[in-house]
């Protein structure tokens, strides 16, 4: 099995004001064996637990749960191969996101799986607490919305032809549902009401915007990471105003902006680099140092990127695992060496290749 160590920064770091534990030091602290290709991570803030999406396990898929205070990893068998996972951690619920358009739920109190609900779709999953919705996108299959006390398709919603939607984004106080569409000619973000899935609004984007959506719930603001068809080395960051939904700030970044998260606490945004294997943290108050991975620099007020790279191991080379494409009805990896973004990059940081380590991990950062 390929060595990798999958370095959880964006994760840990979003979920870093709901866990107790205050951070110590910036590296490694521990590394944890997984499953094959993990993708998805969420977090169960009410006692720290990692759940792993393992999106190559075909036979016999899992999602993994890292048990930091314990020291363990157990597994919990899905349904279909696991894409993306969420947390409702007040009523006790993880759901998974398959790529065989189903929907597990699990009872995070006894870890059983209680349904497996059919969706007719398997990528972006997002969950309200207050109501117990869960917002699922299928790429070109229906937008489903699942009622978490039931386990039933309550609403539907059909993607329109030649949009394919990923990522899902929420703003409860709103009522707003943001689904990037990766549309490479024209790429939008869709708004809707998510009490009945109407369109509120239908953004045309500049660059195409995969994963990369988060909504900073107090203040409203729109968090977008987007990366230019024509190639990785123009990709921006852009801030939209919930109001008039126009681009208020775009930030030039270079490479593959992936996975998204943003601190309620700090207002800060982290957004991973799947071509550089990297970490950008950005912040419109820059009025003290920042610090990810091993560098630390102060840059002027306003919004700034911060280009932060994983620190090397002794010139070994990085790499992560991307998910297989379907070449002639069958799965291969993507060449190495190739300069076009992978069709599901790596929602994580990806670190360097360690001698010694015979199955696929992660390394927490916390």
């Amino acid at each position: 099995m390929r060595r990798i160590f999958i370095v959880v920064f964006a994760a840990t770091l979003f979920a870093a004001s709901a866990i107790t534990q205050k951070a110590q030091a910036n590296g490694i602290v521990a590394t944890w064996p997984v499953g094959h290709q993990p993708f998805g991570i969420a977090i169960d803030p009410s006692d720290g637990r990692v759940f792993v999406a393992n999106s190559g396990t075909t036979v016999n898929p899992t999602v993994s749960v890292v048990n930091p205070a314990a020291g363990t990893v157990a597994s919990l068998a899905t349904s279909g191969t696991s894409d993306l996972v969420a947390v409702d951690s007040a009523a006790r619920r993880l759901y998974s996101s398959n790529a065989n358009s189903t929907l597990d739920v699990f009872d995070l109190a006894n870890s059983a799986r209680i349904a497996t609900v059919a969706v007719g779709a398997g990528l972006g999953v997002a969950v309200d607490p207050a109501t117990r919705r869960v917002y699922v996108a299928g790429g070109t299959g229906p937008f489903a919305v699942v009622d978490g006390v039931t386990n039933s398709v309550v609403a539907t919603r059909s993607v329109p032809s030649g949009q394919v939607w990923f990522a899902v984004a929420l703003d409860p106080g709103m009522h707003r549902v943001y689904v990037s569409n990766i549309d490479q000619t024209k790429p939008t973000l869709e708004v809707l009401d998510d009490r009945d899935l109407s369109l509120v609004s239908e953004l045309p984007m500049p660059k195409v915007i995969r994963w990369g959506v988060a909504v900073d719930a107090s203040r409203h603001s729109i968090y977008l990471a987007a990366t230019d068809p024509a190639g990785s080395s123009n990709s921006s960051f852009y801030v939209l105003d919930p109001s008039s939904f126009a681009i208020t700030q775009t930030t030039a970044l270079t490479g593959f902006p992936f996975g998204i998260a943003q601190s309620p606490l700090t207002h800060r945004i982290y957004v991973t680099d799947a071509a550089a294997n990297r970490v950008y943290e950005l912040d419109h108050h820059l009025d003290h140092p920042i610090t990810v991975g091993a560098l630390s620099r102060r840059d002027a007020p306003g919004w700034k990127a911060v280009r932060c790279r994983i620190p090397g191991d002794g010139g070994r080379r990085f790499g992560g695992p991307r998910r297989r494409e379907r070449a002639g009805g069958r799965q291969r990896d993507p060449q190495p060496g190739s300069t076009s973004g992978p069709r599901h990059p790596p929602c994580l940081c990806p670190g360097p290749r360690l001698p010694g380590v015979h199955d696929e991990s992660i390394g927490l950062q916390i």
